[in-house]
This record gives structure tokens, C-alpha cells and sequence, in this order.
């Protein structure tokens, strides 16, 4: 009886039973992603500023304080980090939406830090995005869940915790 049933289904197992190899073919290849975290404006010692580029040989965190360098370390990247960012876009859904030359520009939130992300496709800018507080006509707003794409970010290169605050 089993056997009649199943070629009604078979569209939504065929997925199942091919496998995946390779990444998902709705994910955006990248060749390098650029982060940017601007913390909010407090007295040194406590204010930080992130700057985290990817690309598959090497991961650079720069973080500073003010004006001065506290960390400027490179690593080599893990074999998959550009596939597993490209996941961690889509999971967080970061998208950067239109810019927007007429809209009202907000007030800066207290305390509020900006997040930027920048990313290329060989020498092709496929998304260059900004916060919405701090949007206006020349930048796009960058929409999804940017903490948790930050905090994977922070949890997958080593780091002192006093160093990478969380955004």
C-alpha cells in the first residue's frame, strides 16, 4: 500500500535523498566580507571599534579604541568561512535595502553602536549596507538580525573578551 503513496511525495523527498554538496544555490558567493562595528560614543578605556575582513586565506581583526590600535592580528581562515558566512547571512536574513535619497533621517539611538557590512564577489561590491539609525541618501540600510551575525562573528575568531565587546 506504502507504494501508491509515494510517488505523490517523491518531489518532497528527492531533496532528501540527493544530498547537498556544495553550498545552497540561493546563497550569494563572496570572496571577502568586511565588518564594521563602531561602538557607542563612551570614554576611553571602555569605547571600542571593530574591523573584521574575511577572505579565504585570512582573517584580520583590527580593534581600536579612539584613535589608538589596541589589536591588529591576522589569522589564517578556516577551509569553508566564506561558504559558513554565506550561511550565517542567509540564517540572520542580511539583506541591504534600497537607499532612500527623501527619508527623514532618524536621531542617533544613546549608546547604540553602528554595524556596517561590506561584501565583494571577486572585485564586484555585492552589498556595502549600514544600520538604519545612521542611514541617509548614500548608504543602504542593512536589515536582518545583525547581532546574531556579529556574534557568530566574535564566537568563531579567537579574541579577548574585553577587547570585542558585544554588539
Amino acid at each position: 500500500m506504502w507504494y501508491k503513496t509515494v510517488p505523490k511525495y517523491w518531489l518532497l523527498l528527492l531533496p532528501l535523498m540527493l544530498g547537498s554538496e556544495g553550498p545552497h544555490p540561493m546563497i550569494t558567493p563572496m570572496t571577502r566580507l568586511v565588518y564594521r562595528y563602531q561602538g557607542p560614543a563612551i570614554p576611553p578605556p571602555y569605547q571600542r571599534n571593530i574591523e573584521v575582513t574575511i577572505d579565504a586565506e585570512k582573517i584580520r581583526l583590527i580593534v581600536t579604541c579612539v584613535d589608538e590600535v589596541l589589536i591588529d592580528r591576522e589569522q589564517p581562515a578556516p577551509a569553508d568561512i566564506l561558504i559558513q558566512l554565506a550561511e550565517w547571512r542567509q540564517t540572520d536574513h542580511l539583506s541591504a535595502l534600497p537607499r532612500q535619497s527623501n527619508v527623514a533621517r532618524q536621531a542617533p539611538v544613546t549608546g547604540a553602536g553602528m554595524h556596517t557590512l561590506t561584501i565583494y564577489h571577486g572585485q564586484q561590491l555585492v552589498m556595502d549596507a549600514g544600520t538604519a539609525q545612521f542611514a541617509d541618501q548614500t548608504t543602504a540600510i542593512l536589515s536582518g538580525d545583525i547581532a546574531s551575525f556579529a556574534n557568530r562573528l566574535r564566537q568563531a575568531i579567537p579574541h579577548n573578551a574585553e577587547d570585542w565587546p558585544t554588539p
